[in-house]
């Protein structure tokens, strides 16, 4: 049985059942993309909606979009020179949302990229 809402399983913090998440599905296992969740089996699996189309993975493959940007930027940040770390920011979040695929309709906003910054901008990364 698929229900949404808030839960966690195996590493996944789920806030709610369209959470933008980052991973591999099951019927594309070499491509890390971004997906909505649509809902988590009390199995473990995770139904997955990507511009219409519906995935599957186990919670493990994906990451919380929010989160694994985090801890990405705390990684790499630190490796630019301080006097370039506020213009790489912005430049690392565009750079990721490209590679993952994550556009303005996986947030309803006309700019992801401008709200991931800001939300990275006020995580105090």
């Amino acid at each position: 049985m698929i229900k949404g809402g808030p839960e966690t399983k195996q590493g996944l913090k789920m806030t709610s059942s369209s959470t933008l998440v980052i991973g591999c599905s099951k019927q594309r296992p070499n491509d890390l993309r971004a997906y909505r969740v649509m809902g988590i089996s009390t199995g473990g699996a995770v139904s997955l909606s990507r511009h219409g189309s519906t995935y599957s993975a186990v919670a493990g493959d994906v990451a919380a979009y929010p989160e694994l940007l985090e801890r990405m930027l705390r990684v790499v940040l630190p490796s630019f020179p301080s006097s370039l770390r506020a213009r790489a920011r912005p430049a690392l979040i565009n750079r990721w949302n490209h590679d993952w695929g994550v556009d303005a309709d996986d947030d309803g906003s006309p700019h992801l990229d401008n709200s991931a910054t800001t939300h990275a901008t006020a995580l105090g990364q």
